[in-house]
C-alpha cells in the first residue's frame, strides 16, 4: 500500500480487464485471450501493465524466452487495440510492465521490471511486446503441423520447480535421475 501511494505519476487505475486479440496466422484466426491485472494511465501518457504476484516473481530471461509470455502478450494486445474500449491506448507506449509481489514479508518495493535496463535486444516493454507476438504466431505454426508432438518441456535449459502438468506422461522425474550417458 505504501508504493502504491507514492506513485504519483498513476493518473488513472483499471483493474481485471478481460480482453482479446484475434490473431491472423496464414489466413486462419486465432483467438488470444487474457485478464489483465492492472493497467495504470500515467502521466506522461504511457501506461504501466501491472501483474499482481503472491508466488515467484519470473526471471527476465525465462520471459524473453517466451516461456512465461503472459506480460509480453498484454502488451501485444494492447499494441494491438484490445483496451480500446477504455480509451484511446493504442497510440501509447508501455513504459513499465512487471510484477508486483505481494507476501508482507518484507518492507521492500514491490514491482520486478519484466525488461531488463540493459538487454541489448530488448530495451522496452514495447519491444518485448513485439518480440512476444513473432514467437507466438511461429508456435502457432508449428503446432499446425500434425506430426508436431507437444513437449512437456520443451525448454530443458530452464530448471522450473513446479510439476507440469503432463511431466507424469513425459516421465520426466524418472529421467531427472539420469545424470549422463554412463547412468543410462
Amino acid at each position: 500500500l505504501m508504493w502504491e501511494r507514492e506513485r504519483k505519476e498513476v493518473q488513472k487505475r483499471h483493474s481485471e480487464l478481460d480482453a482479446f486479440l484475434d490473431l491472423q496466422v496464414d489466413g486462419d484466426i486465432f483467438k488470444l485471450f487474457g485478464r489483465i491485472d492492472r493497467i495504470d494511465e500515467l502521466s506522461d501518457n504511457s501506461l504501466a501493465i501491472l501483474d499482481f504476484k503472491t508466488g515467484t516473481v519470473p526471471s527476465v530471461k525465462v520471459v524473453k524466452s517466451g516461456l512465461n509470455a503472459q506480460l509480453a502478450l498484454e502488451v501485444t494486445m494492447q499494441q494491438k487495440g484490445s483496451f480500446d474500449q477504455l480509451g484511446d491506448f493504442s497510440n501509447r507506449q508501455v513504459s513499465k510492465l512487471g510484477w508486483v509481489k505481494i507476501d508482507g514479508l518484507k518492507p521492500k518495493i514491490p514491482f520486478t521490471s519484466a525488461v531488463a535496463p540493459k538487454d541489448e535486444d530488448l530495451k522496452s516493454p514495447d519491444e518485448l511486446g513485439v518480440m512476444a507476438e513473432k514467437q507466438l504466431i511461429s508456435l502457432i505454426r508449428q503446432y499446425r503441423i500434425l506430426e508436431q508432438g507437444y513437449l512437456s518441456r520443451p525448454r530443458p535449459d530452464f530448471k522450473f520447480s513446479y510439476v507440469g502438468d503432463y511431466d507424469h506422461l513425459a516421465r520426466v522425474r524418472e529421467w531427472e535421475l539420469f545424470e549422463g550417458e554412463d547412468d543410462a
